[in-house]
């Protein structure tokens, strides 16, 4: 992907068998929004299996419950 796009950045870290442990990627957007100090907020949620489930992503002007809304 860096070869078809340089403003492309990615880097993870490995556990001890060599699996991906945390994996970090930002394409040219995600980078030229974080100019703009925008909050980033998650919503998570809980399956029926009692696991933690990522239901959407945001990235907010201001941190209150009318943006949320």
């Amino acid at each position: 992907m860096k070869e078809k796009n340089h403003n492309f950045f990615f880097e993870f870290e490995l556990e001890v068998d060599q699996s991906i442990n945390i994996p970090f990627w930002v394409d040219i957007r995600s980078r030229a929004a974080c100019e703009y100090n925008l909050v980033f907020g998650s919503f998570v949620g809980v399956n029926y299996h009692n696991q933690s489930t990522l239901l959407g992503c945001v990235l907010m002007k201001n941190e209150d419950t009318q943006s949320l809304k």
